[in-house]
């Protein structure tokens, strides 16, 4: 086992080191005095630590710290040259330094170590040398470190900078930490042999900072390409850091050859960076984008994303000019930042066009509708709340949006003020009474995308309100269904405008005099209240029915049927003669020979809140019917004799509503909406639909005439929708012979080996794989238009290995007789690249692309792109 065969004749040779050894001890001036044998030293293990000597032999000169060793083997000791040679999983530690090895050759008086592998029976190398300081940590072929002047050398290392790997051949380490290299590789492929890497001639790794080299060129599988550098610089440091972000380019049909997302990045400080960044179309068409993330741990997190782009085609002077812009904001807190107050956003604004102009993803650009919500809230123990919210809606195929700027609420919550904190035995009636308040303010704002920002009248904004004080008996129960709520409530509404109505004298008679009526906005502080006495009524009963199998051989043991009903009355009484007049009437003529007409309206009708105060008495009456159908089984499989339940229908509702203080058309439609799952659960089914009762005049609106009498038709099918959907999976694949010992059947003795990447050995294999299904079916017919939806939808993916896939989405649009919009995708796990090809085949998002790239962030513009934008088949 012994590496240095030439050894003095004056050593010591400690077999079987268990601990470490005073280096003091054997050589100090007292070795030859101290009486103690070799092996009395080292049954003894005598000491821990050592102090080292730095000057010449014999010097009693140290370095700042201790440096200890182990060897499991053996050690050796030569006195009259002051060296050990340690033999067997060595150790050396000194300050924050830690080397290990199979063996070390310790020169006490120079104060250098020198660290290599052993070779094992077959010859191959065991015990290779690693060595780690801090958190840096690499292994190599020889270490010589120097403890003196914190100095090393180092050959074959691989060490981890960052993301990527730095393999040397020859390394030098200083003692101010950078490393100097020769005929050095720069990857972020982790294999022990790379797959790619830059060859790097020389460089200098500054750790934590960064990496400079002389000339540099790069080899994909060992193969030099003729792609050179004169020099290199990759950044090594965890810190953030401002730089340059090159543009990616190209060339569309439509805008010509582009430069995109070219522009700087900033680290404004350790929670908040920014990105600016420009597109740039060489037929005139330029943008904008700029981006932020910011993360405050325990507090909160969030990004920011604004663009804007101008679109403009010089040479062509028919093309009218206009502006794109988006704007993308998420905010979210943390729960451990405050409990009683919460602020989250979620916003996506863009013009309508936007996503037809700049979107490259399939869901964006067939997204029709937009939503974004700021929310904050706040609460105060138990009792107060308050939630404030900033809403938009919009849609694209309209252009229309609509904004709450803000929706404020405050509450108090339902408390009894008759009730004594120290109340025994059940309450008397008047400490039944409970008592509530809410409040809410709001300002809506309904304009277009393009005149949002531009040429909107502010005064058309809607504003208002509201607050309401409802005095309200604990529910009083009858014959334990029947739910009694007797409640006088306080309502008040503000304005900051009401409207007044006037019909001009000098209007000659007219078949449509409604027509000429004049409507006026009185700008100014108004306030409106009432006090409304209500009381409701309600029921919800359940049957229950259950069919039993007396059948021994009958795989149904039960069937159960749930029938729901539910019926509930509210009524509030006309009190609009002891309110304040909120309510105008109009007359004018409806002809020369007739009566003047009158009209009756309120001076806030359309406003947010409308009249606190009705005008009549209000009430309905509501019913309701739901059905629930399930049944117990036994499982052909199963042979515990229990049986399982399995859903038949899940939910069949009716509801309507008849009011009796209506003039007419009373009863309100019928709704019928219902939902079941089959195949055990693999298979949702939904339906749904609305039937009026009244018919409809040749304008195709409803009056008040009964379809049945019109039709013998007891109704008027007004909607009707169907949906199936199912999502199924590949299950799990069988492991392989080698793992589970079975021998494979005949005939199928190979397949393919994801870590080889070629087939071999035979593995019952199963293609993991998914498949989505919608189909949907959707009926409307509200006048006298008919519109049916008839669509499918698919999606899904498969993988071949665990490194290719295969995706895609399409559809098929019944009533056009068209396919929908359909996306094809492979992928392929490379390692250290990916590549990915999709495509658009048809339609009008036909386009292309394929990319093959290094997966690392450090080399994101190591990459090769062939795309053709859908903007080309314009």
């Amino acid at each position: 086992m012994s590496q240095d065969t030439d050894l003095p004749k004056d050593t010591l040779v400690n077999k079987f080191l268990p601990d470490t050894i005073s280096a003091d001890t054997v050589f100090g001036d007292s070795i030859f005095a101290d009486t103690t044998s070799a092996d009395t030293l080292l049954m003894n293990s005598i000491a821990d630590t050592i102090s080292i000597p730095v000057g010449k032999s014999g010097s009693k000169q140290s370095i700042d710290s201790k440096v200890t060793y182990t060897a499991k083997d053996s050690m050796v000791t030569s006195v009259s040259d002051r060296k050990l040679y340690l033999y067997g999983e060595t150790q050396v530690n000194y300050e924050n330094i830690e080397l290990k090895a199979d063996y070390m050759a310790f020169d006490m008086g120079n104060s250098v170590v020198k660290a290599t592998s052993m070779n094992d029976s077959t010859g191959n190398p065991i015990g290779k040398p690693s060595f780690k300081q801090d958190a840096e940590t690499f292994e190599s072929d020889t270490i010589s470190y120097n403890f003196k002047t914190k100095k090393g050398m180092i050959k074959n290392i691989v060490t981890q900078q960052g993301e990527g790997f730095l393999h040397s051949q020859i390394t030098k380490k200083h003692a101010s930490g950078h490393i100097h290299i020769k005929n050095g590789r720069y990857t972020t492929c982790d294999a022990p042999h790379p797959h790619f890497y830059i060859g790097l001639t020389k460089a200098i790794a500054i750790p934590d900072d960064k990496i400079i080299s002389g000339p540099a060129y790069l080899v994909i599988e060992d193969i030099p390409l003729p792609i050179m550098l004169p020099f290199g610089f990759f950044p090594n440091s965890k810190r953030r850091a401002a730089g340059i972000l090159i543009p990616s380019y190209g060339e569309e049909q439509a805008r010509g050859f582009f430069l995109r997302q070219g522009g700087i990045y900033i680290p404004i400080s350790d929670y908040f960076d920014f990105v600016l960044q420009a597109d740039v179309y060489t037929r005139g068409t330029f943008g904008f984008n700029a981006k932020s993330t910011y993360n405050w741990k325990y507090h909160f997190t969030g990004s920011f994303d604004g663009k804007i782009y101008f679109n403009r085609v010089n040479d062509d002077p028919t093309y009218n000019s206009y502006n794109d812009y988006s704007i993308n904001w998420r905010h979210s807190q943390s729960p451990k930042a405050n409990p009683t107050r919460t602020f989250s956003a979620n916003v996506s604004i863009s013009t309508a066009s936007y996503n037809k102009n700049y979107s490259y993803d399939q869901e964006t650009y067939l997204r029709n509708n937009q939503s974004s919500s700021i929310q904050y809230s706040k609460r105060w123990g138990s009792m107060f709340a308050l939630n404030a919210t900033l809403n938009h809606n919009q849609d694209n195929r309209t252009k229309q949006v609509n904004m709450t700027l803000p929706n404020v609420a405050f509450t108090v919550n339902r408390f009894y003020p008759f009730r004594s904190k120290n109340m025994k035995g059940a309450p008397r009636w008047f400490e039944n009474i409970q008592l509530s308040y809410s409040s809410s303010l709001q300002n809506k704002i309904s304009a277009t995308d393009t005149t949002l920002f531009k040429k909107f009248d502010w005064r058309k904004m809607q504003n208002g309100f509201s607050h309401s004080i409802p005095v309200s008996m604990a529910n009083i129960r009858l014959l334990k269904v029947i739910n009694i709520t007797p409640s006088l409530s306080y309502q008040g509404v503000a304005y900051t405008s009401n409207i007044e109505k006037s019909y001009p004298d000098t209007v000659p008679f007219t078949k449509n005099p409604s027509a000429y009526i004049i409507t006026d906005t009185t700008f100014g502080f108004r306030y409106a209240h009432a006090i409304k006495p209500s009381i409701s009524i309600s029921a919800s009963p359940k049957l229950y029915g259950m069919f039993q199998s007396t059948n021994p051989n009958s795989y149904i043991r039960a069937v159960r049927h749930v029938m729901t009903f539910s019926a509930g009355f509210g009524f509030s009484p006309d009190i609009s003669d002891y309110m304040p007049k909120y309510y105008r009437t109009i007359r004018y003529p409806r002809s020369p020979n007739e009566k003047v007409n009158e009209q009756t309206y309120s001076i806030f009708d359309g406003y947010l809140y409308g009249t606190p105060v009705a005008r009549g008495s209000v009430g309905a009456i509501s019913l309701g019917f739901g059905n629930n159908l399930e049944m117990k089984v036994l499982s052909k499989n199963d042979t515990t004799g229990e049986p399982k339940k399995v859903s038949i229908l899940d939910n069949l509702n009716f509801s309507s509503s008849y009011n009796p203080f209506k003039d007419s058309m009373r009863l309100a439609d019928i709704s019928m909406n219902g939902s079941t799952r089959l195949f055990n659960n693999k298979v949702s089914l939904t339906f749904g639909g609305n039937f009026s009762p009244y018919s409809i005049d040749k304008a195709g609106r409803p009056y008040n005439r009964l379809y049945f009498n019109e039709t013998s038709k007891l109704l008027r099918l007004t909607r009707f929708n169907f949906s199936l959907s199912t999502s199924l999976q590949s299950g799990g694949g069988k492991k392989s012979s080698s793992e589970t010992g079975e021998q494979p059947p005949e005939g199928n003795r190979t397949t393919y080996n994801d870590e080889a990447d070629l087939f071999v050995d035979y593995v019952d294999f199963s293609i993991p794989w998914t498949l989505s299904i919608q189909y949907a079916w959707n009926y409307s017919k509200a006048g006298l238009v008919k519109n049916i939806d008839h669509t499918v939808r698919l999606s899904g993916d498969l993988s071949l290995t665990k490194k290719w896939k295969i995706g895609g989405n399409t559809g098929y649009d019944f009533i056009a007789g068209k396919v929908a919009t359909t996306n094809l995708s492979i992928s392929r796990d490379l390692h250290c690249w990916t590549m990915q090809i999709s495509a658009v085949p048809f339609g009008p998002r036909k386009s292309y692309s394929f990319s093959i790239n290094a997966k690392s962030a450090m080399l994101r513009d190591l990459k090769w792109d062939k795309r053709k934008s859908w903007y080309d088949s314009y």
